[in-house]
């Protein structure tokens, strides 16, 4: 495939997805992506550090540094899958943290 159609594919990927998992549970966010890949689904993901902004001069810490900063909710991680996918994947994921 060229690296015009993989920009093409990703694209399409990016403006036709929807989140189905929020969340600031590493293993969590884990054991998602790994139900995702065992179906078959494909999957795109983000990790947000929330400690930090970005400003002109790049990335910053609060003046205040990490005081009063709960670290386990310092960074988020978003999964997304295709809308076309999104009723299997939301199944499957439910059907798992049901059994757990």
């Amino acid at each position: 495939m060229s690296t015009n159609n993989q920009a093409g594919m990703m694209e399409m990927f990016l403006f036709n997805r929807e989140e189905v998992y929020i969340g600031f549970s590493m293993n969590d966010a884990h054991n998602v992506m790994t139900i995702l890949k065992d179906h078959g689904i494909k999957y795109q993901y983000k990790v947000i550090n929330l400690s930090q902004k970005w400003t002109e001069r790049g990335i910053t810490r609060n003046a205040s540094g990490n005081i009063g900063i709960n670290r386990d909710f310092n960074t988020e991680y978003i999964v997304y899958v295709k809308k076309e996918n999104v009723e299997e994947a939301e199944y499957l994921i439910k059907t798992h943290f049901r059994k757990s």
